[in-house]
């Protein structure tokens, strides 16, 4: 009776231990695939806005400036094809001039958008007939002035979000008001399926939820779908199939069973004679079941005899390999996060320099007459590729933990006046505010192009944060150069002030995946220094110390800002 009693513990043990395993490892799966799928759905709407503005500095420009409305549809005719569908709005009050396949009535609302594009070009997400449609707006220029804006869109199709489906490899839906759109895994739900998919989409708020669609139990997660007003236009859903998910745990229940029956009838048959028997191979199962719980995956399961046991250890060993490889799979989906986190930091900042390049290259081919400015044409294409190049070794280097300084000794107040001149004038646009005092103003022996760099992304993370005002300060103290950096911005968590300068760790930025601030670490290190932060809602303070021997000019300390 004592080995039935325990055969039956294992039965309940292992059962619920495997259904909570199981069901943990499909949260984390899908956790993790919401995120690698939210990064390429925004990643996806970015290069809406890229092939809009590629569209805008070719062939198009030219036929827009001629003002002639035939010779603007015949062009756009000619573009359009590969941006969905397109529309020409002129500068003033977004009035339509020319049209491929638009839905006019959508253009009617556009008028953020084409505001928005006169300055750069951007992206946004509409709801176009029921469906969700990525939309990018870039500015056609004539002389350097806005004229017009090409506003471009592309309905989300059943195929998109296949591909998005085998990206992250869990079922996907994009669900509008209208309708749901499946991805292959998802699609085999039917029409009263669907509609208890969409309803549960529509709730304000959908976390990690066991969901009964069509008869059938799906752990599912959502993130809504904004557009850049903050309308919720639809929501991204993944689903995974909890039935499915427990047909092994079902398959060893039912063998379980069967061995309790069975070890039922053999201890009131034969006890004394087969307990021995019993209770070493069940006690020998404990103990694998043990391991198991403790996370050892690795090592087989091996049966030792042709009978039940036996079958009941092969079916051990199958959920251990089926647990095995929701482990490796989980890893896998890690894996593609981080490589789709830094091609979009990659992506992110090899945006404006290829924008600067083909702008240039634009107006060289418009006009080649004027010496001066093919110079500065030259000399910005010049410019522009060394940066490239700069920003190409300083990832490669990130990513070998190994690089070279090149340092010289430099005016330390114009270095920093050359580096925030650049930013004002942009910021300025976003009603931000840059202010520089000089507490130090003497020479510095520093890698200007690297630590122009850190200091530049410093002020590009406050404006991001939502700050207004920002304000950078040197000091001489204790024969280090301090660089201080306030901001009034949203701050940054607690919980992750002490995780802040690791790679893909971010947080209040509208883009970008946290590697900035991880190389920021690794050159101000390289220059001897150390990088630290301080935080509260309202107020974030980056403090860099530069050591080094006696400066040639000696300033008094300022003061902590």
């Amino acid at each position: 009776m004592a080995s039935v009693l325990t055969l039956a513990l294992v039965v309940l043990l292992v059962d619920v231990s495997f259904r909570s395993e199981i069901r943990s490892q499909l949260d984390e799966s899908l956790l993790f695939a919401l995120q690698v799928a939210e990064e390429a759905w925004a990643s996806q709407v970015f290069e809406q806005s890229d092939m809009t503005a590629n569209l805008a500095l070719g062939p198009l420009r030219a036929a827009v400036a001629s003002g002639d409305g035939p010779t603007i549809r015949q062009t756009l005719n000619e573009v359009a094809p590969a941006a969905g569908w397109s529309a020409v709005v002129t500068a003033d009050a977004g009035v339509l001039a020319a049209t491929q396949g638009a839905p006019v009535q959508a253009l009617q609302n556009a008028q953020a958008l084409v505001e928005e594009a006169m300055y750069f070009h951007t992206a946004d997400v509409w709801q176009v007939g029921g469906y969700i449609t990525r939309v990018g707006a870039a500015a056609l220029l004539f002389g350097g002035e806005p004229i017009a804006v090409l506003v471009t869109g592309e309905p989300v199709e059943a195929e998109e979000v296949t591909a998005l489906e085998a990206l992250v490899g869990r079922g996907t839906a994009i669900v509008t008001d209208a309708r749901p759109t499946f991805g292959s895994e998802a699609g085999r739900l039917d029409q009263q399926a669907a509609s208890e998919l969409a309803e549960w989409a529509a709730r304000p708020d959908q976390g990690l939820e066991l969901v009964a669609l069509g008869g059938e139990r799906f752990v599912t997660v959502a993130n809504p779908i904004r557009s850049n007003e903050g309308d919720r236009l639809g929501t991204l859903v993944l689903l995974a199939s909890y039935d499915e998910a427990l047909a092994p745990s079902n398959r060893l229940r039912a063998i379980l069973i069967v061995i309790l029956v069975l070890g039922l009838g053999v201890t009131f048959g034969v006890s004394g004679l087969f307990s021995k028997g019993i209770t070493v191979p069940v006690g020998r199962l404990l103990r694998e079941t043990e391991r198991l719980a403790a996370g050892d995956l690795d090592q087989p399961i091996v049966p030792v005899r042709d009978d039940e046991i036996g079958r009941l250890a092969t079916s051990f060993d199958e959920m251990r390999t089926s647990l095995n490889t929701a482990r490796s799979e989980l890893i896998r989906v890690e894996r593609l996060s981080a490589i789709g986190q830094a091609a979009s930091a990659v992506a992110h900042d090899f945006t404006q320099p290829l924008s600067t390049i083909a702008g240039a290259i634009g107006l060289l081919r418009m006009d080649d007459s004027n010496p001066d400015a093919r110079e500065r044409c030259f000399r910005a294409i010049e410019s522009e590729l060394d940066r490239l190049g700069r920003m190409k070794q300083e990832i490669v280097e990130f990513a070998r933990g190994e690089a070279s300084l090149e340092t010289a000794s430099i005016k330390f107040d114009s270095f920093l006046e050359n580096t925030v001149s650049g930013l004002r004038e942009g910021l300025s646009h976003e009603g931000v505010i840059v202010r520089v005092e000089h507490g130090y103003s003497g020479d510095w022996c520093i890698d200007s192009y690297r630590l122009g760099r850190v200091i530049e992304n410093l002020i590009r993370n406050s404006a991001s944060a939502e700050a207004r005002s920002i304000n950078l300060c040197t000091a001489f103290e204790g024969g280090e150069l301090i660089i201080r950096l306030d901001d009034d911005g949203t701050g940054i968590p607690a919980d992750l002030i002490d995780e802040i300068f690791e790679p893909f760790v971010t947080h209040g930025k509208k883009e970008g995946t946290g590697l900035g601030l991880a190389i920021a670490r690794n050159v101000v290190g390289q220059h001897g220094g150390t990088i630290d932060v301080e935080s509260a809602p309202g107020r974030t303070l980056f403090t860099i110390r530069l050591p080094a021997a006696e400066p040639t000019v000696p300033a008094p300390a300022l003061a902590t800002a």
